[in-house]
This record gives C-alpha cells, structure tokens and sequence, in this order.
C-alpha cells in the first residue's frame, strides 16, 4: 500500500495517493431535473476523495507447514526439515512478536498491557510470558 505520510513523521499532512488500492466510481443515477436515465450520460467531471482506514477485519494469519517423510525405492526413509523460523507445532510469527516488541518498548506499555493489546487488537492470546521471550530474543 502505498503511503499518504512519510514513516517516523507523526502530524505529516494527509494528501491524496496517486495509486490507491481500491477504487469504487460512483455515478448519478436519474437526472435530478427530468428524471432520465443517465447510464448513458457523457462524464464531464471527477472529484477524487480518499478515505485512508484500516483493513474491516485485523485478524492473524495462520500459516501450515506440512513437512513430509517420504520412502525411497531403495527402502531408506527421508523426512524434509522445517522451514528457517518455524521450530514448533504451534507458534507465533515474527510480525506479532515485532508487533509485540514494538508496543512494549515504542510505546512503553508494559508486559501485561502489550499482551492485553495483541489480543485487543488481532485476537492473540498472547501469554505475558511469550511477551517477554520476544524482548529477550531481540536483545540478542
């Protein structure tokens, strides 16, 4: 998406985009004068407006990585290893845990109320626990 204000500049004026990601064209329908249908009516102006908003629904993405064991003609058996990042059944990705880090130290809530956010925001139950692994993690 493209940007309306520069990154790291709070309180940047707010101007149209030139490629927005969606674009509904609205036009009259009967005349306001005779009544006639206007389908057909030659376009002699456009206003563009912007609405700049979030996305209707904020949810997490799940994501499944099916890791295959498969056997070779010869008997031996090989089993693929799992992608870089993905070392659990069952984890958090690298975006919530950024978001998480972000609103811990880029807004100083802390453990508790970031944990509380995540889940507010994107439906992530998120133990304050995970919260502070991430914190560690990106210490290193």
């Amino acid at each position: 998406m493209a940007r309306a204000v520069q990154k790291g500049q709070p309180g940047t004026t707010l101007r149209q985009i030139e490629t927005p990601d969606e674009i509904f064209t609205h036009r009259p329908e009967p005349c306001t004068g005779c009544g006639a249908d206007l389908e057909d009516a030659p376009m002699v102006g456009a206003e563009r407006r912007q609405v700049f908003d979030l996305p209707e629904e904020i949810r997490l993405e799940v994501t499944e990585h099916r890791l295959l064991s498969v056997r070779c003609a010869c008997g031996k058996k090989a089993r693929v290893a799992a992608p870089d990042g993905v070392g659990a059944p069952v984890q958090y990705g690298p975006r919530l845990a950024s978001a998480g880090v972000y609103l811990m130290h880029g807004q100083f809530l802390s453990k508790d109320r970031t944990a509380r956010a995540l889940a507010d925001l994107f439906g992530a139950r998120v133990a304050v626990a995970t919260v502070a692994g991430w914190v560690r993690r990106c210490a290193t």
